[in-house]
C-alpha cells in the first residue's frame, strides 16, 4: 500500500514429495502484493513407514502458509 513499506517478505517456495505438490509464490507489483499458492495432495494408502515423511510434508506446508509478510508506515 502506499506510504508503506515491505519489512519482510516470504520467499517463494516448492514442496513436492510423493504425496503431493505445494507451491507459493508472492509478486509484489507497485502498491499490491500477490499471493498465489497451489496445493495438491495425491491419493492413495500409506504405509505406517511412510507416516514421518508424510506428516513432514504437512509440517512444511503448513508452515508455508504461516509465513508473514510485514509492511511498516513510511517515515515521514
Amino acid at each position: 500500500p502506499e506510504n508503506y513499506n515491505i519489512e519482510a517478505m516470504p520467499t517463494n517456495q516448492v514442496i513436492s514429495s510423493p504425496f503431493g505438490h505445494f507451491q507459493s509464490k508472492i509478486v509484489k507489483d507497485e502498491s499490491k502484493i500477490f499471493v498465489y499458492q497451489e496445493l495438491s495432495v495425491k491419493s492413495g494408502r500409506w504405509t505406517i513407514s511412510q507416516y514421518p515423511e508424510f506428516t513432514s510434508f504437512f509440517d512444511k506446508v503448513t508452515n508455508a502458509y504461516k509465513s508473514k509478510i510485514t509492511i511498516k508506515p513510511k517515515a515521514i
